[in-house]
């Protein structure tokens, strides 16, 4: 597949740039002149359009033209498109934005808690982190609100960090709808330890609207989870290698260079290192393993019964998110959430990370939850308050920093290069 050239932007100001390239499609970064006149920093993804050319269920077609048809402030938008008939290869391109949510959740200082091997630690990123945390989590939220809507019932299908660009501005936008279209129900959609448990077991009728739920959940459990130093062989992710200590906040050796943002990533809440038997059993042991009344369709999935597993009651879930500061509660753990919402980031991811698909949170009922609309102000860039409600909007207006005062606490100094549209 060959990246765009100059020759298919005859008004290229800087060279074309290699973004990322996966086996679906190339993503790289330009500046164009756009047909307005104004120039633009864009990022183009070219894809092949034939069917047999792609992996299924990838359909870069169907992606351009479910996204021209959408209009959100959390929804990337498509700037222009162009198909190459001899190549059959499709091509849009959309604004640039800088970073990735995994950018953000490599920079060490982007927690409530400092690191004890920190060269600095400020109370500014202290109080900076919940203050952006909830911010990306509401425009993401409204962004699947708008797709999960009743006049559109749209699925992404591959929510992760990686699909979620932020920039200094304060925005942050969902990208590479690449695998929304449902008309063959795939169970090989998600990414490793984002994906519902549901896909785990062959199911071939599913709510894919309730998959994109807990995929919400287990992305937005990685703002509390575990920061450790990158493990690499030979310069490489050793995937494969004992998770450390979980409960822990940060993994770390005592080095001098300890907050390069390179260096570090987050624990994933569940472990998708080893296939989809291994990641069903870190799920099960986190959550407990399902019963009639935590599951009561379990047993009818294709694959349910193909596999035995240890019986597991699962795990308090504030006990694996050390980033949320608070103390694990008393008693057995429950599955179930209660029926009144507790103001806590931990009561919000749990009523997304429930076995019974019709029983998850749906992403308009989270966005009135307590811990996004309690205390403190909801902090939104101004192109983000159309979506909020005017007492909303309010509380943005009681804080005197803009959202990219805030942002800019973490970004200021730059961060890795993003991998927009993989």
């Amino acid at each position: 597949m060959q990246p765009p050239s100059r020759a298919d932007f005859p008004f290229h100001r800087d060279p074309v740039s290699l973004i990322a390239e996966t086996l679906v499609s190339v993503v790289t970064k330009a500046v164009i002149t756009l047909d307005d006149g104004e120039q633009r920093l864009v990022a183009i993804k070219v894809g092949k359009a034939r069917k047999g050319l792609v992996l299924e269920p990838h359909d870069i077609v169907k992606e351009l033209r479910l996204l021209s048809s959408l209009s959100h402030p959390a929804i990337i938008s498509v700037l222009g498109h162009k198909y190459d008939a001899p190549l059959s290869s499709q091509r849009f391109w959309m604004p640039f934005m800088p970073f990735t949510l995994s950018d953000l959740l490599s920079i060490p200082t982007f927690s409530p808690i400092p690191n004890p091997d920190a060269l600095r630690s400020t109370r500014n990123e202290e109080l900076a982190f919940e203050v952006v945390a909830k911010s990306i989590v509401y425009q993401i939220l409204s962004g699947v609100a708008y797709l999960h809507s009743q006049e559109r019932q749209i699925a992404h299908r591959d929510i992760k960090p990686r699909n979620i660009l932020l920039d200094t501005s304060g925005s942050a936008v969902l990208i590479d709808f690449g695998c929304c279209p449902e008309e063959k129900m795939y169970f090989e959609v998600g990414s490793g330890p984002y994906r519902a448990p549901e896909l785990l077991f062959g199911a071939r009728k599913y709510d894919a609207m309730a998959c994109d739920l807990w995929s919400l959940g287990a992305t937005f459990a990685e703002f509390f989870t575990t920061l450790h130093r990158r493990a690499t062989s030979d310069g490489l992710d050793d995937d494969n290698e004992e998770r450390g200590d979980p409960t822990n906040a940060y993994l770390s050796d005592e080095l001098p260079w300890a907050f390069s943002p390179s260096q570090w990533e987050r624990y994933s809440l569940f472990d998708g290192s080893r296939g989809d038997i291994g990641l069903a059993w870190s799920i099960f042991r986190i959550r407990g393993s399902p019963t009639p009344e935590t599951w009561p369709t379990f047993s009818d999935l294709p694959d349910a019964n193909k596999v035995n597993f240890v019986d597991s009651p699962g795990v308090h879930l504030s006990t694996l998110l050390p980033h949320l500061g608070v103390p694990s509660p008393q008693g057995p753990p429950v599955h179930r959430p209660p029926a009144e919402q507790e103001s806590t980031a931990v009561d919000l991811l749990q009523r997304f990370l429930v076995y019974a698909p019709a029983s998850r949170f749906s992403a308009q009922g989270a966005l009135r939850h307590p811990w996004l609309l309690g205390d403190g102000p909801l902090v939104l860039p101004r192109v983000a308050l159309a979506t909020v409600s005017a007492a909303e909007s309010v509380a943005e207006m009681r804080d005197s920093r803009t959202a990219a005062e805030w942002f800019k606490v973490f970004f200021v100094s730059g961060s890795p290069r993003t991998e927009q549209g993989t």
